[in-house]
């Protein structure tokens, strides 16, 4: 603790700022065994505190106990990083050759018509069309997603914020979220219920593109991960200094383990149902949330539902 020219709290604030020794296990060895000592050094991320005198078998545990934690740390990492490589190995290509599948045999097709000189049959080109266009899209939607997920990495990591947010916020926000649902609904064949109690003349501090974006991936989720009978409900209101709205379904649901994994380009039981996308709706909701100052909140029970409430700051008024 008292080492000349550099402390051990010093070393130890050194180390945490660096990536290439964050992770590394760090043991005060000390004859300064008063609490605050202690209390200071385990804050800054110690990971055990010995005081003098000591064993030669106090310190062996002690260094062994960590080498070991550190070890299972890194296994949990891996398996980490394992779920998210097969997560992308089994969702890309069939995300990607899915549409584009679509695409060129609707094309093919249609060529193979015109080659041989078919006589256009209008029902049959409009159903091509429509494969096409819906292919399309569904490609599109996969590469936005992708290139937003990454600028809004950046954007939160330090980098320029204002290529998400930008505006003097958004009044009547109630308008908006049941147009944007009730579009998500039609996209999906399903139908939604509104409940809205927000006031009009509030303006949250979000952009209208950003809350669009928010609420399109919660009501596309919701009916991706429940039955075509079942109810998904949306509601909105002020309460206390934010705008809150929660999306609510009675779908499959996830453990509290699955929500603490949410990430990008992780799907679960994907070995088991059939789903589309790569995982990143909800991240991206959850990220644009916290670029407005905002949190994304889910609560789920497996084989009851799930649960997204959307807090939003409320603009100061002058």
């Amino acid at each position: 603790v008292k080492m000349p020219h550099m402390d051990g709290f010093s070393v130890l604030m050194e180390m945490r700022s660096n990536p290439q020794t964050t992770q590394i296990p760090f043991i005060f060895l000390t004859a300064f065994a008063d609490k605050p000592f202690r209390r200071r050094g385990m804050n800054l991320g110690a990971a055990d505190y010995l005081t003098k005198p000591f064993t030669a078998s106090e310190l062996i545990d002690a260094v062994q106990a960590q080498l070991k934690r550190h070890e299972e740390l890194n296994e949990a990492r891996e398996h980490q990083i394992e779920d998210l490589r097969q997560n992308i190995v089994m969702a890309l290509p069939h995300e990607l050759r899915t549409p584009l599948t679509g695409i060129i045999t609707c094309a093919d097709m249609l060529l193979m018509d015109y080659d041989d000189g078919v006589e256009p049959n209008l029902e049959r080109t409009e159903q091509m069309i429509r494969i096409m266009h819906k292919s399309g899209l569904r490609l599109h939607h996969l590469v936005e997603n992708y290139l937003i997920y990454a600028q809004l990495e950046v954007a939160l990591k330090g980098g320029d914020r204002q290529n998400f947010v930008f505006g003097e916020g958004i009044q009547d926000v109630s308008s908006t979220l049941a147009y944007v649902a009730n579009q998500a609904a039609t996209s999906a064949g399903r139908s939604v219920a509104i409940t809205q109690h927000a006031s009009a003349d509030k303006t949250v501090r979000v952009t209208e593109q950003n809350l669009e974006k928010i609420v399109t991936e919660l009501v596309s989720n919701a009916f991706k991960f429940s039955e075509p009978e079942t109810v998904v409900t949306v509601a909105d209101g002020i309460e206390e200094d934010a705008y809150v709205f929660r999306i609510r379904d009675e779908g499959r649901g996830m453990t509290a383990e699955q929500i603490k994994q949410i990430g990008a380009y992780m799907q679960f039981d994907r070995r088991i149902y059939e789903q589309q996308g790569m995982g990143l709706g909800l991240i991206i909701a959850k990220r644009l949330a916290e670029l407005h100052e905002g949190q994304l909140k889910i609560e789920s029970e497996p084989g009851v539902g799930t649960k997204v409430t959307v807090r939003l700051p409320l603009m100061e008024t002058a």
